[in-house]
């Protein structure tokens, strides 16, 4: 229990803290259901599980290849019980217990933001090639998951994330995040008039520090939908995969949706 308490006030006071999810085994599989998901939308055999790190390899000069492989509606995966129990273990059942009063979740992938796609049960990936740091392709912007659906998100307790690294996990390629920055309100840096702008300015960016964690193989990092997060870049030699996973507030999601 002291554990738990621990980690749950280092996430209450920095927005974020790294859970142990999955051991190599684990891995290796959720790497097989990724090529098997690649090869279904391709309709050709390009990857198996030790084939995708070297992504960018198989989609150089196809970008129109590429573009299939990141589309919201097909980039998601479904895991088996076991690996998505591992998702919804003691720590993070624990920390939703504290910040929601309850722990009625599921995993979901929230695809197209305009249109607030939700599939529960379902963990979206994304791909992020190296070295394309310039035309910024591969990468969201700095951005708050609160919003979705085209409005700003007012209610901190409706969603949490965890990013998950598949391949590439230490600091060249982890996720780009602004400690304590779920504290502040961002809204009015993201207000376009009456519509809302997915990420937020470069002046307003500057505002926050930014840190990318090393992580080891099964980690993954649990974060405040308030938290700043964004332009992480792969700069490794590597094709960086990750799971993209939204915990649903249930009831609220219920409620919302009835």
């Amino acid at each position: 229990m002291k554990r738990l308490i621990g980690k749950y006030n280092f996430y209450k006071r920095n927005g974020y803290c790294i859970l142990n999810l999955f051991n190599s085994n684990d891995i290796k599989k959720i790497k097989i259901l990724l090529s098997k998901q690649l090869n279904n939308i391709s309709k050709k055999r390009f990857f198996n599980e030790n084939i995708l790190q070297d992504y960018h390899k198989v989609v150089y000069k196809k970008e129109s290849l590429h573009k299939k492989f990141v589309d919201p509606n097909s980039r998601f995966i479904k895991l088996s019980k076991n690996l998505n129990k591992k998702i919804l273990n003691k720590e993070l059942l624990f920390i939703l217990k504290k910040e929601w009063g309850h722990k009625d979740c599921a995993t979901s992938w929230i695809g197209q933001y305009n249109k607030r796609q939700v599939k529960l049960n379902a963990i979206g990936f994304r791909i992020a090639r190296p070295n394309i740091q310039r035309n910024k392709k591969d990468v969201a912007g700095v951005h708050i998951d609160l919003n979705s659906g085209g409005t700003i998100g007012v209610d901190f307790s409706t969603l949490i994330t965890i990013w998950i690294p598949v391949i590439g996990s230490s600091s060249k390629y982890s996720l780009r995040i602004s400690p304590r920055s779920h504290t502040i309100d961002h809204s009015k840096s993201f207000a376009r008039g009456k519509k809302i702008s997915y990420v937020c300015n470069k002046n307003y960016e500057k505002k926050f520090n930014f840190i990318r964690p090393n992580l080891n193989i099964g980690q993954a990092i649990l974060f405040h939908s308030n938290l700043i997060h964004g332009n992480s870049f792969n700069i490794g030699k590597l094709s960086r995969m990750s799971l993209d996973c939204r915990i649903l507030n249930l009831k609220k999601f219920n409620r919302a949706n009835n």
